[in-house]
C-alpha cells in the first residue's frame, strides 16, 4: 500500500498526525510528541473529523500513561493526572 495518505502513524514515541488544514495543496504532518502537542493539533482544526479526533487522543492519552505517569503513580496521583489529560482532549 505504497503511496497511502495515513492520517495518523505512531512512530514510538511520536505521534504523527496529518495537518488537515493545508490539504489539498500541501502534505504535512505534525509531529506530537506530548498529549499536549496533540490537543493543541486538536483544537488548532489540524485533525477534523470525529473518528480521527477521538482515534488521536487515545493515541495521546495512551503514550501519556505509558510515558507521563510513571512518577504520578509512584505519587499516587496517577488517577487524578489521567482524569485532567483526558478533559483536555475533550
Amino acid at each position: 500500500m505504497s503511496g497511502a495518505v495515513l492520517p495518523i502513524v505512531w512512530a514510538d514515541p511520536v505521534l504523527r498526525l496529518l495537518d488537515q488544514r493545508v490539504l489539498p495543496h500541501e502534505l504535512s504532518y505534525l509531529d506530537c510528541q506530548s498529549a499536549e502537542d496533540v490537543a493543541s493539533a486538536i483544537h488548532g482544526m489540524a485533525v477534523r473529523g470525529a473518528p480521527a479526533i477521538g482515534i488521536a487522543a487515545a493515541y495521546a492519552l495512551a503514550a501519556a500513561v505509558r510515558r507521563d505517569c510513571e512518577a504520578d503513580r509512584v505519587a499516587g496521583v496517577f488517577a487524578s493526572h489521567v482524569e485532567a489529560l483526558g478533559e483536555r482532549l475533550i
